[in-house]
């Protein structure tokens, strides 16, 4: 199971830490991700924290760190991703 990366948004937390399209996001903080949901309530309680983020690439493990950033207040409004990424459903 995981999560499967569509996209990454442009100079995201999520593409500086090196998270690309097609990668399965498996773990945050050492918590597993099976929903959306939980991805976005781990880096809601997070902004400014470091949090190591387990994924699969092309079916290898890999460990990447991740830090997400606080939102600007025009992006809570409209509701986009927190992570900056943009997931499909598995």
């Amino acid at each position: 199971s995981g999560l499967v990366v569509n996209e990454v948004v442009k100079s995201s937390p999520a593409e500086k830490a090196g998270v690309q399209a097609g990668d399965i996001l498996l773990q945050l903080g050492g918590h597993p991700l099976p929903n959306a949901e939980t991805l976005a309530g781990l880096i809601q309680n997070g902004p400014g924290k470091s949090f190591k983020i387990v994924l699969l690439r092309g079916g290898q493990p890999r460990t990447l760190a991740v830090t997400p950033e606080p939102r600007p207040k025009e992006i809570q409004a409209s509701g986009e991703a927190v992570h900056g990424v943009n997931l499909l459903s598995r």
